[in-house]
């Protein structure tokens, strides 16, 4: 295989899915004794990791194996790489929110204590809403996709 059905291949929306699916399983394997600790709103989660690093990888695998079924359908590429992509930002935007917010057990709290907190919500709500339109995309995608129908035989290559 040359170097750029290589490239083809690798940037496939049902290949990147499946790497990133991986990526989350190994990750949840290698941090299994650690926790994010997150302030939101007035609660203070704290989510171990093999809670959402398990279950994250199977859903990406779901996907990777609904855009694999739906392959030779008319898609468009745009929709289908925000789609990945908005898995993608979920992990950034998550060491954005777990950064160290905790008050100090003894002393006064920091002074910028209540900033950082604001921000993390702003962060959140960022990332919620990525997911959504992300979620959204595939839908009108795969939607769009069954109404155009299927590729001719030298788009499917």
């Amino acid at each position: 295989m040359n170097d750029s059905k290589f490239l083809n291949w690798l940037i496939r929306p049902e290949v990147l899915l499946i790497i990133m699916a991986a990526f989350f399983a190994t990750k949840g394997l290698v941090y299994s004794n650690e926790a994010i600790d997150a302030h939101l709103h007035d609660t203070y989660y704290i989510i171990a990791w093999p809670l959402w690093a398990f279950p994250g990888p199977l859903v990406l695998l779901l996907f990777a194996l609904i855009y694999w079924l739906t392959r030779n359908l008319r898609q468009w590429k745009a929709l289908q790489y925000f789609h990945v992509l908005s898995f993608l930002v979920a992990p950034f935007l998550i060491s954005l929110l777990t950064t160290d917010n905790n008050i100090p057990v003894s002393g006064s709290i920091p002074d910028d204590y209540f900033e950082r907190y604001n921000n993390v919500q702003r962060w959140g709500t960022v990332l919620l809403v990525i997911l959504l339109l992300g979620q959204i995309a595939f839908l009108i995608n795969l939607i769009a996709g069954f109404i155009r129908g299927k590729k001719s035989p030298e788009e499917a290559q």
